[in-house]
């Protein structure tokens, strides 16, 4: 017991420590987080509440079909507890993180008698690259995770809870999860075989687990109700577009993020036995899976723009007092630059419309390449506010410009 009670302590330790280290230069606070971040503030602002969520990537014959409004509302708590701060929602997320890979490892340990699957499967969980990223930041995708780990310990202990409510409770996160994000469709059929295959799924449990879809689906649900089913006539548009289909750029890795710990159980019960055969094999595989780690760790990707930039520009915006202002990101993708917006918003200053370059006395650009070069074919934004009078140049951190 006390054997358990200390690996157990090792692993929230380990969780939280290569989490938080450094956690604010380590978060990827961009575009897509701002937009939503924006749509959270939206909905408090308003009081109006949303049947719908972020809008796929995918846009055809004007159309694009919506995920669910659950990323909204998970977040929602954390940023009015936090004052709108973007590290408030990572804090939550890492904990929300936490206390799902907890739960399922108490889970596992209570339906397995191998409790070294327990130990392994919270060690993969815990010290992978992409496991640790992706509980810092924000993006709707993300959020599959926490589900994804919470159904493999319901699915483990699958044996021992056989009540309705247990079942309701799985179709819940089914439902959920889907709402973050379609992809998460992989986890839900590879739960599905499990329990068909595995644990003789019946009837009753069936229909348990699609009542409880229907509840964790609802707002969507309620949605194509009310606007003639688009999304999913969207989505027949998108799947039938066989020239969309053939354009597209491969398989996205991150449609694989609900699996991840589905695979991390598997691989641990297959190293466990492997241990039964020979540990000279195991502790092979276990030490080839850290380099495998530590080799993640060194390559992983920083971000674009690292959060304390966009503090900084926000308080040079502040100290220069614009009265009628927009900006534009030309360091990444987002030339309506979400995420600063975002955190000017939430601080008194709102840029003008995202769409309104034309009118503004004042345009903020901040880019690492020269002024010169981004007015030689200047994109849209900057076109429209066209021509200039003055120019102020911020030098800042990362060898970035703010103009």
């Amino acid at each position: 017991m006390k054997n358990n009670i200390l690996i157990l302590a090792l692993i929230v330790f380990l969780f939280l420590f290569l989490r938080f280290v450094n956690l604010s230069e380590a978060i990827n606070f961009g575009s897509d987080a701002g937009r939503d971040f924006l749509a959270v503030w939206n909905i408090v602002e308003t009081q109006h509440p949303t049947l719908i969520g972020p809008p796929s990537q995918y846009t055809i014959e004007g159309r694009e079909f919506f995920f669910g409004p659950a990323s909204y509302y998970v977040i929602l708590p954390a940023l009015l507890i936090g004052n709108w701060e973007p590290l408030v929602v990572s804090y939550f997320l890492i904990l929300l993180n936490l206390v799902a890979l907890l739960v399922s490892l108490l889970l596992i340990n209570n339906a397995m008698k191998q409790k070294l699957v327990v130990v392994l499967f919270g060690l993969f969980c815990t010290i992978t690259p992409e496991m640790i990223t992706y509980a810092q930041s924000y993006w709707n995708p993300y959020l599959m995770l926490p589900i994804s780990t919470l159904l493999v310990g319901l699915l483990v202990g699958a044996k021992k809870f056989r009540s309705g409510m247990f079942f309701i409770t799985i179709g819940a996160l089914f439902g959920l999860g889907l709402q973050f994000h379609y992809s998460f469709i992989f986890a839900i059929i590879v739960s599905l075989v499990w329990l068909i295959v595995i644990r003789r799924l019946s009837l009753h449990a069936a229909i348990s687990i699609t009542g409880g879809f229907v509840v964790g689906f609802l707002p969507v649900l309620l949605f194509e109700l009310r606007n003639n089913f688009y999304n999913l006539n969207t989505l027949i548009l998108v799947i039938t577009d066989m020239k969309a289909i053939q354009n597209s750029n491969g398989f996205p890795t991150y449609y694989l993020i609900s699996l991840l710990p589905f695979i991390f159980f598997l691989f641990a019960c297959l190293l466990v036995q492997v241990r039964t055969r020979s540990n000279i094999l195991f502790f092979f595989c276990l030490s080839l899976f850290v380099l495998l780690v530590a080799y993640g760790w060194m390559n992983f990707p920083s971000p674009q723009i690292r959060y304390p930039l966009l503090k900084q520009m926000v308080s040079i915006i502040q100290k220069d007092k614009p009265a009628n202002f927009n900006i534009v990101d030309q360091a990444t993708r987002d030339n309506r630059a979400s995420a600063l917006r975002y955190l000017l918003t939430v601080k008194g200053l709102e840029a003008k419309g995202a769409t309104d370059y034309a009118s503004p006395t004042t345009l903020y650009i901040y880019s690492k390449r020269p002024l010169t070069e981004l007015l030689k074919n200047p994109v849209w934004e900057i076109k429209s506010f066209l021509p200039f009078k003055d120019v102020k140049v911020w030098e800042l951190e990362d060898n970035f410009f703010l103009y």
